[in-house]
């Protein structure tokens, strides 16, 4: 899954995982405390989470995906678990997801082509939160970016404030935050979404 190309999208899809509305499925997803020793899965995977999830729909071959890196490297990598944590002879680590993110708000003009999923509900009224792009609608069927759907994972700042390592063994310094949603945003509601994002750690 994970080294299915830049433009493969499985890799992408797979991060686009949001909480279930299913009959039976937690209201609320929450985070799985894992075993003393073990670092446990990062947040923008699926294992860290207790409940059930699905998956933001995304039409075919009509998206655009955005370039994403990880800390460690992929090419780096010895063994991985089924949790995404990374184990070699140096110990064992969470992999760390190196994306470019967003302010945004729906109030520039969501509406149609709007659609979050937090991990809980509520959760907008108590927290600061960035968008990660994922993907986006392809330029040739809508040219205004501002137009175009933007496959988007939700972010929190790190309950460690400020900035830090990627990792533990990393060398970048960027802003650690933690996946909290998943959704689809119009271009629109992304501040100077024709500019580079912050590129931040989501851990």
């Amino acid at each position: 899954m994970l080294n299915d190309g830049p433009t493969g999208g499985l890799l992408h899809r797979s991060l686009l995982w949001r909480r279930g509305a299913a009959r039976g499925d937690a209201r609320v997803l929450e985070g799985i405390v894992f075993p003393s020793g073990h670092e446990g899965a990062p947040t923008w995977s699926w294992m860290s989470c207790r409940g059930g999830v699905d998956f933001v729909q995304v039409p075919g071959d009509s998206v655009d995906w955005v370039s994403l890196d990880f800390s460690p490297p992929m090419a780096s990598w010895r063994q991985q678990d089924q949790f995404g944590v990374r184990r070699d002879g140096d110990g064992r680590h969470a992999t760390t997801l190196i994306a470019q993110c967003w302010d945004f708000s729906v109030d520039f003009g969501g509406g149609a082509g709007t659609g979050l999923t937090y991990d809980a509900p509520g959760m907008t009224s108590s927290r600061t939160f960035r968008c990660v792009v994922v993907g986006r609608g392809k330029a040739d069927a809508t040219p205004d970016i501002r137009e175009r759907p933007h496959f988007v994972i939700i972010v929190t700042p790190a309950a460690t404030r400020g900035r830090g390592r990627a990792n533990a063994g990393g060398s970048r310094d960027l802003r650690r935050y933690y996946r909290a949603g998943a959704g689809v945003l119009p271009g629109r509601c992304l501040l100077n979404v024709d500019k580079k994002g912050e590129e931040i750690a989501i851990v």
